[in-house]
């Protein structure tokens, strides 16, 4: 495990591995200490791997919430060149070719299940998922959208049907649904008539729901947008109204959720076109925006927001298959792309795309059964990967399945550490 100890030194933990508690726990002989100079050298590399590559390995077998304080750095870094035009995104190593995945249907031990649904999110607080709004028709022709909060438990695999206080959004569906502390911020998103542009916060601790008092200026009603936290603000990209899809760029400061403040954000560089449903994920101070559609044209380019800088790249690599409804989720080294559809066709595949490398590497998925999937919600657990309803243009589904990750390859390519620094010659 990494940790900053002063401006100039970076400390490791080495870990053993404790079979009967199937844990496993920090050495009693301590940190090894390093400057940082003598960290980014390669002598050192060669010398002091394996004892890194052990602490990693091990730090594989830790929740998701500790692996990821792991692989992704938030400590402080050095400042960047300023011909860089992207900040360090990952402290990791060396490319590890990730194994094959297997796909399985949860199975459950409760006889209450959630409704058909798509357009829904889902969100994982403390080994519970929360499942909110969506429609259950998927023709809409009579649509009935949801408003009832439902939490699976990972631990039991029970679902429970959520009682709750305080007065909830109006059902809606496509709207987004941001982890903030133990709260979750939902914004925006639509019925069959009306959009919306409401903050509405749910607080995870006392199953209740409240509307924040916001600031005059806000984001124009609006579905198919996203939403990403970072450094106590929700950044939201894109999204459409009723007549025209949309690129602008809004922050919702959330270091008071009673009191949050909007602003537009103004941006440079190449600015990604109006689009909705695409995906969104924060890489250290960076958000990574992939695909989408302005219901004339679908899109498989990748763009990249400096947020530090307000900066926007495009990147020189696009999906296999351009597409809208996906779902894309950080898994150490891997930005995992799954499922979505063009004007056509629903896929099934599931994407990776390794950011040490900014390569595609798109794995096989055994499967006993066609996953055709799209306007599906995921969350990551356990190392597992949750798909959680959706529809293949004929079906709508309440099913939940997940991605068995069939080694630790996800997360031992972090193995020899060295800052990644993402800059124009990677692009």
């Amino acid at each position: 495990m990494l940790s900053n100890q002063s401006d100039d030194e970076i400390s490791f933990y080495n870990f053993e591995y404790h079979k009967e508690a199937n844990l496993p726990r920090i050495l009693t002989d301590g940190p090894l200490k390093l400057k940082k100079k003598s960290f980014m050298n390669d002598s050192f590399l060669s010398s002091e791997s394996s004892i890194i590559s052990k602490a990693y390995s091990y730090s594989s077998l830790l929740s998701i919430k500790t692996a990821s304080s792991i692989l992704f750095n938030k400590e402080k870094q050095e400042d960047v060149d300023s011909d860089d035009l992207l900040s360090p995104v990952l402290s990791n190593s060396v490319n590890c070719s990730a194994s094959e995945m297997y796909l399985t249907k949860a199975i459950f031990y409760s006889s209450f299940q959630i409704h058909a649904l798509k357009s829904h999110t889902a969100n994982i607080l403390e080994n519970e998922i929360f499942v909110f709004g969506g429609t259950n028709d998927f023709e809409c022709k009579i649509c009935i959208f949801l408003v009832k909060i439902n939490i699976l438990c990972l631990d039991t695999m029970y679902w429970h049907f959520l009682k709750i206080n305080g007065k909830p959004p109006m059902p809606c569906q496509n709207h987004t649904a941001t982890n903030v502390g133990k709260n979750i911020v939902i914004f925006g998103g639509n019925d069959e008539k009306t959009y919306y542009n409401t903050v509405h916060v749910f607080d995870v601790t006392r199953y209740y729901w409240y509307t924040p008092i916001t600031s005059t200026v806000k984001p124009i009603p609006r579905k198919g947008h996203t939403a990403c936290f970072y450094n106590s603000s929700i950044y939201y990209f894109g999204g459409e109204t009723d007549t025209k899809a949309l690129n602008d760029l809004w922050k919702l400061d959330c270091s008071d959720l009673d009191f949050p403040i909007w602003s537009e954000v103004e941006t440079t560089g190449h600015k990604p076109s109006p689009r909705a449903y695409h995906s969104a994920n924060i890489i250290g101070s960076n958000m990574v925006i992939i695909g989408g559609s302005n219901n004339i044209d679908v899109f498989g380019d990748i763009f990249i927001l400096n947020i530090e800088k307000s900066l926007w790249i495009k990147v020189n690599i696009q999906l296999s298959l351009p597409r809208l409804a996906h779902n894309s989720t950080i898994i150490g080294p891997y930005l995992f792309i799954s499922g979505g559809r063009d004007k056509l066709s629903y896929f099934s595949d599931i994407s990776l795309l390794n950011i040490t490398t900014m390569k595609w590497e798109k794995k096989k998925i055994n499967s006993a059964v066609s996953f055709e999937r799209a306007h599906h919600a995921s969350v990551f657990s356990d190392f597992r990967l949750f798909f959680i309803g959706g529809t293949d243009g004929k079906t709508l589904f309440s099913d939940i399945y997940f991605v068995e990750l069939a080694s630790m390859a996800y997360y031992s390519s972090v193995s020899i550490c060295h800052s990644l620094w993402l800059v124009t010659d990677l692009f």
